[in-house]
């Protein structure tokens, strides 16, 4: 690693969380799609929960090869846990969650963090797109949201309220940036054991923040599987997992 990348690990300007179960066939095209981006002030921590495949040998091949990557492993306890263990050895000054079988665009954390420090904001979100790979996308929400949301400084909540009205409220954490000061003034974890859990973070960094804007980028790549918690029917596990979200939010 050259020496211009060495000097920025001791303050990253982004932490980026990345939890790994078994995704060893997408992992590689993740992790680059990260250590690649425009901004190289990042800390990267892979969190591996317990896989069973080959990712374990891939995120040791990374960390050898990058001084930004530091790894973490647990037994398998599900995506909340891992989320919430990695995020206590963050130390940027925002934060990205990203999932570990999609992309995000190159220039994403460096557009995001300048609009951030620029705009003053607790969080910015940004719109996705779709790769497909599964033949039932009958589940799947149209994620570019351009010219349909005002792209200026808002109250969080006043922005929730529009986007819930009109449809187009996205729950993916994996489509913004947060100050991480900001996100640890009043969440303290996300839900284990559920589905869903992203809703519970999107709400309450909307009800929470003074200042959010929205872009009309799409940066997110998301990767639509067969079998996934997206494409698979509505069921008992979906309930359980919003009742759980509404129950912690209003509790």
């Amino acid at each position: 690693m050259s020496k211009n990348i060495q000097q920025y690990l001791s303050q990253p300007k982004v932490s980026v969380i990345i939890p790994i179960y078994n995704t060893a066939a997408y992992l590689h095209d993740t992790i680059n799609s990260i250590r690649n981006q425009s901004l190289k002030e990042i800390e990267i921590i892979l969190l591996n929960d317990g896989s069973t495949d080959d990712s374990i040998n891939i995120i040791k091949e990374y960390e050898a090869l990058d001084s930004r990557i530091q790894s973490h492993t647990q037994p398998n306890q599900g995506l909340s846990v891992a989320r919430n263990q990695a995020m206590k050895y963050a130390t940027g000054k925002y934060l990205y969650f990203m999932d570990s079988d999609d992309l995000l665009d190159t220039k994403a954390l460096q557009c995001c963090y300048n609009i951030c420090e620029k705009d003053n904001l607790d969080f910015i979100f940004f719109d996705a797109e779709p790769i497909y790979e599964s033949l039932d996308n009958s589940n799947i929400p149209n994620y570019n949201r351009k010219g349909r949301i005002e792209e200026s400084v808002q109250k969080g909540i006043d922005l929730l309220n529009y986007e819930l009205d009109n449809k187009l409220f996205l729950s993916s954490v994996c489509l913004c940036l947060v100050n991480r000061l900001f996100l640890n003034s009043f969440f303290k974890c996300f839900p284990p054991g559920i589905i869903h859990e992203d809703h519970f973070f999107s709400i309450q960094i909307y009800l929470h923040a003074e200042r959010t804007r929205y872009i009309s980028e799409t940066f997110f790549k998301r990767r639509i599987r067969n079998n996934s918690i997206m494409t698979q029917r509505f069921g008992m596990r979906n309930i359980e997992g919003y009742t759980t979200v509404c129950t912690q939010i209003y509790g």
